[in-house]
């Protein structure tokens, strides 16, 4: 877990967002979040995905305290409807990749802007609401991929053949 999250958050830190996506996150460290929502008891989700929402909090600007809320609701949420879900399936990943993604980026601009923080034209503000959704659907299957291989390798399950819930 330790391994995997500071790698992500490597990652997050120092792969730069481009231009044409609003400098939307790339979401490593929620990617992590979506992986362990699907694959780790309910009761590991909440705790990990703390963990990893103040370590997304302490790498950038946000107010401290907004990913580790919005983490492990995104998280539990996941996790609470994983039964209805194709665990296996990349369009699963890309699908919550996506959507948590711009839940996270949707939750930031409405807290920020409230308190008049920030103000986005309306068109950076669309272009980062598609850029976060084409980040998230993109880095989401590769990480889970990435993960599931590793829990595989180190002999903690394999999706293929059981589900570790």
């Amino acid at each position: 877990f330790l391994f995997v999250t500071l790698l992500a958050a490597a990652l997050q830190a120092t792969i730069p967002t481009p231009v044409w996506t609003g400098h939307a996150t790339m979401p490593f460290l929620l990617s992590v979040v979506v992986y362990y929502a699907l694959t780790h008891r309910i009761g590991r989700v909440a705790p990990a995905a703390v963990v990893i929402g103040l370590l997304a909090d302490s790498l950038g600007m946000m107010p401290l305290g907004f990913h580790a809320f919005v983490f492990p609701v995104i998280g539990l949420v996941i996790a609470q409807f994983r039964e209805s879900m194709a665990i296996q399936a990349w369009t699963t990943h890309a699908f919550l990749g996506a959507t948590g993604n711009l839940i996270q980026t949707l939750g930031a601009w409405l807290l920020l802007s409230h308190d008049g923080d920030v103000q986005w034209p309306l068109p950076w503000l669309l272009l980062r609401f598609a850029g976060s959704l084409v980040t998230g659907a993109v880095v989401a299957p590769l990480l889970f991929t990435i993960l599931a291989r590793l829990d595989h390798r180190l002999g903690h399950f394999d999706l293929r053949e059981a589900s570790p819930l």
